[in-house]
């Protein structure tokens, strides 16, 4: 049960994981992996049908490319992020 001013709350939160032995050698071990099978789906790729490689772009996207937050707007949401602005454009009939 929490309870304010609980002295056993860690107010420093969590400590940083250490980069130990292990965990270097699992992050070489799982590196070797994925290039390992990156080489092995290019020699392969050709092989694919355009459903599967489809397929395959679905599955492996999530990992490679950064994620997009969803932004929801609504008559609440403040209009300071959207700035009205305004652009003069002058044209000039002289040609150099």
């Amino acid at each position: 049960m929490f309870t304010k001013n609980d002295t056993r709350i860690n107010r420093n939160g969590r400590p940083k994981a250490e980069d130990t032995k292990e965990r270097r050698r699992i992050k070489e071990v799982l590196t070797a992996i994925y290039e390992n099978s990156l080489e092995h789906l290019q020699k392969h790729e050709n092989e694919l049908s355009l459903k599967d490689r489809i397929e395959l772009l679905r599955i492996v996207s999530p990992f490679l490319l950064p994620k997009l937050n969803s932004v929801t707007i609504s008559p609440d949401t403040e209009r300071d992020h959207f700035k009205e602005i305004n652009v003069n454009i002058i044209r000039s009939n002289e040609t150099n």
